[in-house]
């Protein structure tokens, strides 16, 4: 008798936490069939109902959102909702990354969200977006953190290719405060003290790492230029 209860008991935490369609692939050696079959029966007769749904994680995403998305069935019984047909609605949301779902022992669904990261903002025709690392556009409606800025056409697709050549090189990385992709070819970077930087097509890796050079020089803080014209190759004009 001992050995059955302990066996229900187990099979009860298995039903919450791994989903009631898996049980069905169990060895039956540890859970016998009549058991199983009989739980089933009792499970679904009782009819215990959803309960609750309790969302996690989410920082930039509203909660009614993923509600409107999931589409859950609050008449069903708990054992009887979809969670891979819920996931898979949530993963269509572009800005929801990854999502885990499991049921509770008090009767309910948690979702837990992990939210693609703000990358940067983008202006293109005179509106400002939210971008991941990767140029995807986030509708992240009350989004208002820092964040570094890009501009220009097809900009949101190239910046994360600049800024790791930046990031390369702390000193600049810290004095960088936003970028401009000029006719699809080639970037203006702006430094902090309204410095302006010209860099050209080519040798982009090399001219960012010379200017790391430049702007960490004495000669150069003391000075009052504005612009660094980089653009023709083994030269560099300083106004």
């Amino acid at each position: 008798m001992r050995k059955i209860l302990i066996s229900f008991l187990l099979l009860v935490i298995i039903f919450f936490f791994f989903g009631f369609e898996k049980v069905n692939n169990l060895n039956t050696e540890i859970f016998p069939k009549r058991l199983i079959e009989s739980f089933k029966s009792k499970i679904f007769k009782n009819k215990i109902k959803l309960n609750e749904v309790i969302i996690l994680n989410t920082k930039n995403l509203k909660k009614e959102k993923i509600l409107d998305v999931s589409k859950i069935n609050w008449n069903l019984n708990i054992f009887e909702v979809n969670l891979e047909d819920i996931k898979e609605k949530l993963l269509d949301i572009k800005e929801i990354k990854s999502v885990k779902i499991k049921r509770t022992i008090s009767g309910g669904i948690e979702i837990y969200i992990i939210e693609k990261i703000p990358f940067m903002y983008w202006e293109i025709n005179g509106l400002k977006k939210v971008i991941s690392n990767n140029g995807e556009v986030l509708h992240f409606p009350d989004f208002e953190e820092d964040l570094l800025f890009v501009k220009g056409e097809n900009a949101n697709f190239k910046i994360k290719m600049l800024m790791d050549k930046i990031k390369k090189h702390g000193f600049l990385a810290n004095q960088f405060l936003s970028a401009e992709y000029i006719d699809n070819y080639r970037w203006n970077i702006y430094l902090k003290k309204n410095v302006l930087v010209k860099l050209p097509f080519e040798e982009l890796t090399n001219s960012i790492s010379l200017l790391d050079e430049i702007v960490q020089d004495n000669n150069f803080k003391k000075s009052n230029y504005r612009i660094i014209d980089m653009r023709v190759t083994g030269k560099i004009y300083f106004k």
